[in-house]
């Protein structure tokens, strides 16, 4: 009996740590971006932002650099 405890734990374990490896593989391959209104005032949100045209705001990629 002992044998199939160890078995068990262990096939949890592994399972446990697959998944938390794939958690780690998603959570790099979140999007974001950087969005700026006319007044030149920028700031990042989550996901991919869809405004009103009439907002007039600037949608740049979170890779987009702040200007010194």
């Amino acid at each position: 009996m002992s044998a199939t405890i160890e078995t068990m734990m262990t096939a949890l374990s592994k399972a446990l740590l697959g998944a938390a490896g794939a958690l780690a593989l998603t959570v790099g391959t979140a999007s974001a971006a950087v969005v700026c209104n006319q007044e030149g005032d920028c700031w990042r949100v989550s996901g991919e932002p869809r405004y009103e045209p009439s907002l007039k705001l600037r949608i740049m990629k979170d890779d987009w650099k702040w200007q010194e």
